[in-house]
């Protein structure tokens, strides 16, 4: 376990604790600090995976904690829109709804072929986290939903293309670029 307390993991650590906070600002209404935190999620979740390679620190449970950070932020981010932002909340329910339903699908049958949340990490699914991002903001702040729109149906795309590695996978793996990697095996 020691091998593990490395620079990308503490960062990855930071992100999950700033789930709690990102919860309290949102019960407490208090929408700039909440986006400042929220930005600093993202800020950090490009970071811990970009210092994990450049350090040569990737790991599976790094992996991992990423994914748990993921989820929890993505979690954060539906909480603070539905209790800060409830307009934008109710304008735009049928895509979060979507957007919630690709990313459980892709957990749930991940997790019963193979015990675990998956952590593909694949070119898409990092291309919609940087999208994710502007696309919120630009939700929130100045009321501009197709961005947000589009950056759903992406994310549509990239859960069936995590759903289909999951079905071609005999075993877990980590760090998928993407489908294609998995069909030049076969």
């Amino acid at each position: 376990m020691i091998n593990n307390i490395n620079i990308p993991n503490s960062i990855t650590c930071l992100r999950i604790f700033f789930i709690p906070i990102l919860a309290l600002l949102a019960i407490k209404d208090m929408k700039n600090t909440f986006l400042f935190f929220l930005g600093c999620s993202f800020l950090s979740d490009v970071l811990d995976g970009y210092l994990a390679r450049l350090l040569n620190q990737t790991s599976d449970l790094g992996a991992k904690l990423d994914s748990v950070a993921d989820t929890l932020t993505y979690a954060m981010m539906i909480f603070g829109l539905y209790s800060l932002w409830p307009y934008q909340y109710t304008e735009h329910a049928v895509f979060v709804y979507v957007a919630i339903l690709c990313y459980l699908l892709t957990i749930l049958i991940s997790a019963f072929k193979f015990g675990q949340i998956p952590s593909y990490h694949t070119l898409g699914a990092k291309l919609a986290a940087v999208f994710l991002a502007p696309a919120y903001f630009g939700l929130v702040l100045f009321d501009i939903g197709i961005w947000f729109k589009l950056v759903v149906v992406f994310y549509a795309l990239v859960a069936i293309e995590e759903l289909i590695i999951t079905f071609i996978l005999k075993r877990p793996e980590k760090n998928i670029n993407s489908v294609f990697v998995l069909f030049r095996r076969i």
